[in-house]
């Protein structure tokens, strides 16, 4: 589909620039967690990594949208839209319901990995036979249609709104581990992804619902991009920010 950067308003690139620098960082950690693996060889490293590039895909298209427009002037044509807004949820929760199972419910890890592959395999086929059959059964354009508004379908929301409450509870059990730690790294590092979890889940909770509010959605990208920071600080806590919370964290102990 041909459209130019004067073709967007002024709120359609605040949203989709607020996009796409959410998406950059969210890939700048799982990446980062990827490459860890091999520093330590831990394979679960590798699941973590992919569970947080994954668990922005809903706003890929419009972020890759944006970039072709401004590159070839040309925006997603909408299967491609609307396959890269569904396509990769079930994919990113499998890989964290493996990653939780490996890390901290290892007892656990075969039945919760059959379950959640059942699950979201289900999901897919269902999801790429609809899309096979017509995209507007996964989500219709909006109207008056601008090439980024894409209403889902009921079957995408309450996949959606599942994906979203299983992992936020499984993210929880996640930070917990952390929380306990006698370590003050550690566990301001589970605060971090505790609070960045919370943050994510409210913004996403709300956008799945936000069809047709543009100002709504570009202030939810911002939040989403400080729920992306929180959950950096969560896996790679900055040395001066840790002096500065540990230093402040050992002061209030000594005043008391």
């Amino acid at each position: 589909m041909y459209k130019t950067i004067n073709d967007l308003t002024s709120l359609d690139i605040i949203r989709a620039s607020c996009t796409l620098v959410f998406i950059i960082i969210s890939f700048i950690v799982g990446f980062r967690i990827l490459f860890k693996y091999f520093q330590l060889k831990r394979k679960e490293l590798i699941t973590v990594g992919l569970t947080w590039i994954f668990i922005s895909s809903s706003w890929w298209p419009l972020a890759i949208s944006f970039i072709t427009i401004l590159l070839f002037n040309y925006i997603l044509d909408p299967l491609l839209y609307v396959f890269f807004m569904t396509a990769f949820n079930a994919v990113g929760l499998f890989c964290w319901i493996y990653s939780i199972g490996e890390l901290n419910f290892p007892h656990l890890k075969k039945k919760l990995t059959i379950l959640f592959g059942v699950i979201c395999g289900g999901y897919e086929v269902v999801l790429l036979v609809l899309l096979f059959i017509n995209y507007e059964f996964i989500a219709a354009k909006g109207i008056p249609f601008d090439g980024f508004s894409y209403s889902r379908s009921l079957f995408t929301i309450i996949a959606l709104v599942f994906f979203i409450a299983t992992a936020f509870v499984f993210a929880i059990l996640f930070s917990k581990e952390s929380l306990n730690s006698d370590n003050l790294t550690i566990r301001w590092k589970g605060r971090f992804l505790l609070i960045g979890f919370i943050t994510f889940v409210v913004a996403a909770a709300i956008d799945v619902f936000s069809f047709g509010n543009k100002i709504l959605q570009a202030i939810l990208r911002i939040v989403l991009i400080i729920a992306a920071i929180e959950y950096y600080f969560g896996f790679f806590l900055p040395s001066w920010l840790e002096k500065i919370l540990i230093k402040k964290k050992i002061n209030k102990e000594l005043a008391i």
